[in-house]
């Protein structure tokens, strides 16, 4: 099925497929999909009001304003990503619609492709991840560490290599990252725990490894929600996708080949 444009988009987040029953986005690093109430001091304040995925959907498509389970803190929204990673992102337009994809993500039927480049030269192929996440005792970060850990879920992430590069004395590896399971931070955390953190990552990959970051021009962690496919209502496939944007393009084209892959 062709992908359609629809409205343009203002701050770089746009409509790459528009359907009466839901929305594709590309949205863009530094954004956040809703505003996040914060607990300070046992007491939940207002929620952060930052420019979101939401406040635009709510100036451009009202209808969402309805759609969800929480429509009232995210109308419409189906999935989410983090604020610094781009690319594909779903929006539901009516409730029956919702009710559907949230029925196929439950069974794990949505299929997600993200593209990431990571520190040092990955060994296999390809491979799966498969640990359980929890959130670190006292702080907001993840971990796999589940003896140090409350709430803790499975998790399962399947991973390919596509390229192996090198910046100076630095392997790299150019990863495509298939999510099994959907929870907060997971590829960043599942790469960390593999040994390979994502680069530009502040959270999971370490001080020094975010400032070397830095010099090869990363302002935010390299990390891209590329594609989503699925099953229409209608029984047939659709598979969208969001190109790498400009920054993450011009990181690469930084970077060589790794030789040692071509002797």
């Amino acid at each position: 099925m062709n992908k359609r444009a629809e409205n343009g988009a203002e701050a770089h987040l746009a409509v790459i497929y528009a359907d009466p029953d839901f929305l594709i986005l590309s949205k863009p690093a530094g954004m956040l999909v809703h505003s996040v109430r914060v607990l300070k001091r046992a007491v939940f304040r207002e929620p952060t009001k930052q420019n979101t995925v939401v406040d635009w959907l709510i100036e451009h498509y009202p209808e969402v304003k309805t759609i969800g389970d929480d429509p009232g803190m995210r109308p419409g929204i189906v999935h989410r990503i983090d604020r610094e990673t781009s690319g594909v992102l779903m929006v539901a337009r009516t409730q029956i619609f919702f009710e559907y994809i949230k029925r196929l993500f439950q069974k794990r039927e949505v299929h997600k492709e993200y593209q990431a480049l990571v520190w040092g030269r990955v060994k296999n192929e390809f491979g799966t991840i498969a640990l359980p996440i929890g959130l670190r005792t006292g702080t907001t970060k993840r971990t796999t560490h589940i003896t140090s850990a409350r709430m803790v879920k499975e998790a399962s992430t399947d991973y390919r290599v596509r390229e192996r590069l090198r910046w100076g004395d630095e392997p790299l590896t150019l990863l495509s990252l298939f999510p099994k399971t959907g929870r907060t931070h997971q590829l960043r955390v599942h790469l960390s725990a593999l040994g390979h953190p994502i680069l530009g990552d502040a959270l999971y990959g370490g001080r020094n490894r975010f400032l070397k970051s830095a010099e090869l021009g990363l302002a935010r962690h390299f990390l891209h929600a590329e594609a989503i496919e699925f099953i229409l209502p209608n029984g047939s496939a659709l598979r969208v996708e969001s190109p790498l944007p400009s920054d993450l393009l011009q990181v690469l084209g930084r970077v060589k080949p790794d030789e040692e892959e071509h002797r």
